[in-house]
């Protein structure tokens, strides 16, 4: 079975974002795990900032500015969308 790069950088961000291992090799370049990386990781604190109680709108709209930002930077180097 072929999988396009599309499904395969998904599948991977699937895996990480769940704690799983990963049982595929996926390489890449340093600047696209650089964007991979800070994508993830702003996603994850736009997620916190989003379902925090006590996050005021100022916070998450800062969160979700970031994530905009580093998904821009993902598709940059990817030439796909940040599928999060």
């Amino acid at each position: 079975m072929r999988i396009n790069n599309e499904k395969l950088i998904e599948m991977t961000i699937a895996a990480i974002l769940n704690g799983e291992p990963l049982s595929w090799v996926f390489s890449c370049s340093k600047s696209q795990l650089k964007a991979l990386t800070e994508a993830l990781v702003a996603t994850r604190q736009f997620e916190k900032k989003l379902f925090n109680e006590n996050a005021c709108l100022v916070e998450v709209s800062d969160a979700l500015r970031v994530k905009h930002a580093y998904a821009k930077a993902f598709q940059r180097a990817f030439g796909q969308k940040w599928p999060l």
